[in-house]
């Protein structure tokens, strides 16, 4: 039968080494991106206090599953404890996935892989929200690298992609990539979606129009805002933009 995770008799010796609590980040070093709360206050230490810990091990273990997901940005915070002969878990996650409903499935997944695989887990809570961006991310296909904008999506040869600060109508990046799907036979706009959407676009604009076409749906999908645009060249839209914020502000 197996026994109740806790703590070993070692970590024991480090706990009441002079005296002091020695705190399970100590015994469990974790990245800067994590926080290890076990809710002890030292002038009220006890046995009680040191049962409710939870092994370093089943922490470990815990925090690989979650950072195991493509999802889950970090971890912001990770909170464990024993009672009686259960663990009860509670986890703070940014996630890189916008839509409520995917991110509640994969918090859901995420649970219940975690009950599946750590023993004597009674209760997993997952809190989780979206990764705060400082910025918004353009992008628009191009003819050529001048700057000139394509008529065509998925054949066009570059991609512009730049970033406009939140707080203002400034660009902070501004980059030209070549479109690697150009020459592909099919699939060639769904291919350079999918691009897109690892490359963290917000925003594309187009002069193409996408209605009830495969790349729609995968950028709908990843809620990349499509805008339709007349004007010619990169830099147009790139001053277009920041006229309109400075005109918000």
């Amino acid at each position: 039968m197996r026994s109740r995770p806790g703590l070993s008799h070692s970590s024991w010796d480090k706990l009441f080494k002079k005296g002091e609590f020695m705190s399970s980040a100590q015994l469990c070093p974790i990245s800067k991106f994590e926080k290890l709360l076990i809710a002890t206050d030292r002038s009220e230490f006890s046995e009680g206090a040191v049962r409710e810990a939870v092994d370093a091990e089943t922490l470990e273990k815990i925090r690989n599953i979650v950072k195991g997901y493509n999802g889950v940005e970090e971890v912001t915070a990770l909170h464990a404890r024993n009672s009686g002969s259960f663990i009860f878990v509670h986890l703070d996650i940014r996630l890189f996935i916008k839509k409520l409903k995917a991110a509640h499935e994969l918090a859901h997944d995420i649970e219940g892989v975690i009950r599946k695989e750590v023993p004597f887990i009674e209760r997993v809570s997952i809190h989780y929200e979206p990764v705060k961006k400082d910025y918004r991310r353009h992008a628009v296909p191009l003819a050529d690298r001048e700057g000139l904008i394509s008529e065509h999506f998925g054949s066009a040869p570059f991609i512009g992609i730049w970033d406009i600060r939140v707080s203002g109508p400034e660009m902070s990046s501004h980059e030209i990539i070549e479109n690697p799907f150009m020459n592909l036979d099919k699939g060639k706009g769904i291919k350079l979606a999918e691009l897109l959407i690892e490359r963290e676009i917000d925003i594309l604009y187009t002069k193409e129009a996408f209605e009830g076409k495969g790349p729609q749906y995968v950028l709908s999908g990843a809620e990349i805002e499509l805008r339709n645009t007349e004007l010619l060249t990169l830099n147009d839209l790139i001053e277009s933009g920041k006229e309109a914020g400075r005109q918000e502000k």
